[in-house]
């Protein structure tokens, strides 16, 4: 499922919802409790993935044992008391075939990466020409709402001023054995975020159906986030949500300048590097 979305600052949340009351149903009022997992791309390599350092390395390391195995061979060509000529041949045609072979086995594995290259086709993107960044860091979110404890996984664009995800979610019924996976798989917990919301629901005028949350966000504010489900949206679903999402802000009286394009989780960090900026300049006595 797509979320077409758009959220923005609240100057007056009790005068918005108040006008809120006026056109959409509240539907519910709870406490979201996120907690943030990444794992970030350092590890990948020129090609997309760690296992390149790792391919060189054991190259390398085969290319080492051969030279070894050679070396061996001209030892005990000395000991058997073979001439000078003798282990001179051996060194040089073993050195010789190990050359061969290693450049024989690069250009070949090349060769299948290329055409694996063009064989493979682009992932499916949730929207024609949108960005494919397989480098991206892989971010995962728990949140805990109403005794129910739910992942979610996103991949987010940007698109002017809202937000277009491709969104995959599961609820899971033991955080601690999950929190253990995918600690193993190499993610850890980078950022939490806590919200106070009132959910309301509204029928725009073409038919559409509008998820309306007006949320208090521990250490940022009041928002409102606006939000419509698309199964598989092309460009004119997304442009005719963008038109609803737009109208149905203006009927909560917020105005365009109010608009926010940042994600929580960056909105989040920003505040905490000021944080502890404003602490190191202003140490408590």
């Amino acid at each position: 499922m797509t979320e077409i979305e758009i959220k923005a600052h609240v100057a007056d949340p009790v005068a918005t919802e108040k006008i809120l009351r006026g056109f959409a149903t509240l539907k519910k009022e709870t406490t979201k409790s996120d907690v943030y997992w990444s794992r970030g791309n350092v590890e990948r390599g020129a090609d997309g993935g760690s296992w390149a350092l790792d391919r060189r390395a054991v190259n390398a390391a085969k290319s080492l044992g051969a030279s070894f195995a050679v070396a061996i061979a001209a030892a005990v060509c000395a000991m058997a008391g073979c001439g000078k000529t003798v282990i001179l041949g051996v060194c040089l045609g073993g050195f010789a075939i190990v050359a061969i072979l290693s450049w024989a086995l690069g250009r070949g594995r090349d060769d299948g990466e290329r055409k694996s290259a063009r064989k493979k086709k682009p992932r499916a993107t949730i929207r024609a020409g949108m960005r494919d960044d397989a480098a991206r860091p892989i971010k995962v979110r728990i949140r805990a709402e109403g005794g129910s404890v739910v992942v979610t996984y996103k991949r987010k664009e940007i698109q002017g001023e809202i937000e277009v995800n491709d969104e995959r979610e599961f609820a899971i019924d033991d955080r601690a054995a999950f929190e253990a996976l995918i600690s193993d798989m190499g993610l850890t917990p980078y950022i939490s975020k806590e919200k106070s919301t009132k959910t309301f629901a509204y029928r725009a005028s073409d038919g559409t159906d509008v998820s309306i949350e007006l949320s208090l966000v521990a250490g940022l504010g009041w928002f409102a986030e606006l939000e419509i489900l698309a199964d598989g949206p092309d460009e004119g679903r997304i442009a005719a949500a963008r038109r609803t999402l737009r109208s149905t802000l203006a009927l909560m009286g917020i105005p365009d300048s109010s608009i926010e394009t940042r994600y929580y989780t960056d909105m989040l960090r920003e505040a905490g590097e000021a944080g502890e900026s404003g602490r190191s300049h202003f140490p408590s006595e």
